[in-house]
């Protein structure tokens, strides 16, 4: 048995992405619908421009926080799976040794339970995708509240395959 210390860290690239791809398009919503509020903060961009140790700062700053939101959401996918479990609003079988003894007969569980845990956590960024278009646009704040339906299907849906194979 390894100790602790000696234990090897790993992300891997999917996960690393994954959750830096969600908090950049959630950033990255939140920046465009609040342009106008945010002149003074573009203002202050361009003196940091001038600086080229405050824009390493600022950039390294900027993609830790990009990556940061992108763990809070994946976090908050997996409470909104507590919820959706226990509202039986997905499948779900809680087997972990069959889920991973079916994984070996069939392989393509690892693929559906990607997919899955991607419509899971796009469910949550279209939510608050959508509180921050009602915020500053009203009614335009249905659209990603349609797309985050649609993401809610779809992970019902590979939930349903991946509860069907480990039957």
């Amino acid at each position: 048995m390894r100790s602790i210390n000696n234990m090897d860290i790993k992300i891997s690239t999917y996960d690393f992405f994954n959750k830096f791809i969600l908090g950049l398009v959630f950033v990255g919503v939140a920046i465009l619908a609040f342009v106008d509020v945010n002149n003074s903060f573009f203002r202050s961009l361009q003196e940091i421009k001038e600086n080229g140790i405050l824009v390493t700062v600022f950039s390294v700053s900027a993609l830790a926080i990009v990556y940061e939101v992108g763990i809070i959401i994946n976090r908050l996918g997996s409470l909104l799976e507590e919820l959706l479990r226990k509202c039986h609003w997905i499948y779900f079988v809680e087997d972990y040794k069959k889920y991973n003894d079916k994984k070996k007969e069939y392989p393509i569980l690892n693929v559906l339970s990607r997919e899955y845990a991607l419509s899971r956590n796009s469910i949550v960024l279209f939510f608050l995708i959508s509180i921050v278009v009602f915020t500053r646009f009203a009614w335009y704040g249905l659209i990603p509240l349609a797309i985050m339906i649609l993401f809610y299907i779809s992970c019902r849906k590979y939930s349903k395959k991946i509860v069907d194979l480990m039957e």
